[in-house]
């Protein structure tokens, strides 16, 4: 089941890495290294049935090493750097906290199974202070994000008080955890969710329910 699962969304990960549409307040532009990105699949080190999809806004403005190598690439070529760069990325040398972050949130709460990495929208913004634009999400979730995640039952886990509050009404019988972004202007409030290096133990699952891990101002 999950290799049918992985096989699906890579499928429509080479579709989103080569869409076509011309969506309004994000960029695109494959000649300079920016593409549509963020939906992968990860192997899971865990029980098969302890997997977690993991949702966030839309990507950050990729950085000019990342630009410089991606012009023009393929999908595997873009995944293939996703995977020695930003996987398991540790903020140096041009790499992401993002996942690594967020995995061992998942970690935590018992979900160490695979990982469908995912976004509302699936490019960058177009301005550094904007965000998408309402009808972009809209064309984008319906899209992309729809079919990604049809026949999943698993977990989510969304990043950042937007992502969190359009998967709780998107998908009504899931179990949603909504976090503090890890890596954005909420990274303070990301890094109270912890104490000693391990999740506090008030943040749980609650079966079917949506919850949002609540820290101080967040």
């Amino acid at each position: 089941m999950v290799m049918n699962i992985k096989s699906e969304i890579e499928r429509i990960a080479e579709e989103v890495h080569n869409c076509s549409l011309e969506c309004n307040g994000v960029c695109h532009d494959p000649d300079e290294g920016i593409h549509p990105r963020c939906l992968f699949f990860e192997d899971g080190k865990g029980d098969e049935d302890k997997g977690v999809v993991i949702v966030g806004m839309n990507p950050g403005r990729a950085n000019k090493h990342e630009m410089e190598e991606l012009k023009n690439a393929t999908y595997e070529e873009a995944k293939e750097f996703w995977e020695r760069h930003n996987k398991y990325g540790d903020g140096k040398n041009n790499t992401s906290t993002y996942f690594s972050d967020l995995r061992k949130i998942a970690e935590e709460l018992g979900l160490n199974g695979p990982i469908i990495w995912t976004d509302l929208t699936k490019c960058q913004n177009k301005k550094v202070a904007w965000n998408p634009l309402n009808q972009t999400h809209r064309k984008c979730i319906t899209t992309h994000l729809i079919r990604e995640l049809k026949d999943i039952n698993w977990p989510i886990i969304a990043a950042g008080k937007d992502a969190y509050n359009a998967i709780s009404y998107l998908y009504l019988k899931h179990t949603v955890v909504g976090v503090p972004h890890p890596s954005r202007r909420s990274s303070h409030l990301f890094k109270k969710l912890f104490t000693g290096g391990k999740l506090k133990e008030e943040y749980k699952l609650r079966e079917g329910e949506a919850v949002w891990f609540q820290t101080t101002k967040s």
